[in-house]
């Protein structure tokens, strides 16, 4: 299960609603952080996503509203006290920019720091899963990335393994590994040719594209995605800029994504000029693909691997839509991030008996005419639980 926190969902300028660019994912406890744009920690400390157990960046490219979040957020970390060592991915040129941070002094850190240049085709191997370079198609170099988890093992055939004579115990373990064991008769069975063992299931997979026109190279890599977020900056009706200035518009990804069997599409780096109304957005999109979302800053996205099967066909309804099959998972839920701080003391204030504006301008009346009588007469007043003398009061 991985759990994606969509901490900055805005184009390149930010607005009231949204941050700039920035996606958490959380996968069984590895934090892994996509892009960083400028006030990306703070998003986190709101998301309450946590900082220390961040692994790695991965930058798709080095305009400013993907990186300034960057330096803060190794500053911060520390000094929270980090000493576990931080991996940061990009495309070409991503070392001159952290030298550039260095040289400025932006930055003194006592935990490693590894910077990695990455170039389209290359893979990061972990622990359970991999994340793989994308070539994209922007205005500068740059990168979008495929997240995979590894294959699980096939389903396990409890009453195979018995019909042939295998124990329950240790060897079924192996079996469900994959491995050939022998019984105590001298048999040798086999987990796939006995029928024991059913083919490996494929692991989970999340594209993010970051910043791109629609492209084929990086779609045909994103096929088949559980998930995929994409930029949409742009709408048809300004489908020229998005051409000219290395974006996408909704209904082209939307179009794309049913071509190449997503499974649900999130769309960010939402330009200003919808921060009143996302509507355009989202119905453009759905014309060409049902499965879409718009996801806020700080919505979180909980998906469990649906074990889809491999052949692109069985995948979609006889509208031809992909839809999921969560045979083995749980559907995945949007869930908003509680309310502002503002919001919440907008509501507690409307909750408190209102205050009677006549009732208190008329007791704030009556308290400086009786300080004013006081101070005619020459006598003492007490201001702020303190007894002054009339020469240190101001009487004019």
């Amino acid at each position: 299960m991985m759990k994606i926190t969509f901490l900055g969902t805005s184009g390149s300028l930010p607005t009231k609603e949204r941050n700039p660019s920035a996606v958490m994912i959380n996968r069984e406890g590895e934090l892994l952080l996509f892009d960083c744009g400028e006030g990306t920690q703070q998003q986190m400390m709101r998301a309450k996503t946590g900082m220390m157990r961040l692994t790695s960046i991965f930058l798709s490219h080095l305009h400013a509203d993907h990186t300034l979040g960057v330096p803060g957020l190794l500053q911060t970390m520390a000094f929270q006290g980090r000493t576990e060592e931080l991996t940061i991915f990009g495309p070409a040129g991503l070392s001159k920019f952290f030298e550039a941070c260095r040289g400025l002094g932006l930055f003194a850190l006592k935990y490693p720091i590894r910077i990695r240049e990455l170039c389209p085709g290359d893979i990061v191997r972990r622990d359970g899963y991999t994340v793989k370079a994308v070539r994209t198609d922007h205005s500068v170099p740059s990168i979008g990335y495929i997240l995979q988890d590894d294959p699980s093992p096939g389903r396990f055939n409890k009453e195979r393994a018995l019909e042939l004579g295998v124990p329950e115990g240790r060897l079924f373990a192996k079996l469900h590994r994959g491995e050939q064991v022998t019984l105590s008769d001298g048999r040798l069975i086999d987990p796939y040719k006995d029928g024991i063992v059913g083919e490996e299931r494929r692991g989970l997979k999340i594209g993010y594209s970051g910043d791109t026109r629609e492209s084929e190279f990086f779609f045909t890599e994103a096929e088949g995605a559980d998930l995929l977020i994409h930029e949409a900056t742009f709408t048809k009706d300004t489908s020229e800029n998005a051409a000219e200035w290395g974006h996408s518009t909704a209904g082209g990804v939307g179009k794309m994504a049913a071509g190449y069997h997503i499974g649900m599409l999130a769309l960010v780096h939402i330009s200003q000029r919808f921060s009143e109304d996302i509507t355009p957005v989202i119905d453009e999109a759905k014309s060409e693909f049902e499965n879409v979302i718009v996801p806020s800053d700080l919505d979180e996205l909980e998906i469990t691997n649906p074990r889809w099967p491999e052949d692109p066909e069985e995948q979609k309804q006889e509208s031809g839509t992909r839809i999921r099959k969560n045979t083995y998972g749980k559907t995945e839920r949007i869930r908003k991030h509680q309310q502002t701080q503002k919001q919440i003391q907008k509501q507690t204030k409307q909750t408190k008996q209102p205050w009677n504006g006549i009732q208190d301008t008329e007791w704030k009346t009556k308290k400086r005419r009786g300080q004013n009588e006081k101070q005619k007469r020459g006598e003492d007043i007490k201001k702020n639980d303190v007894t002054l003398p009339r020469k240190y009061l101001n009487t004019k």
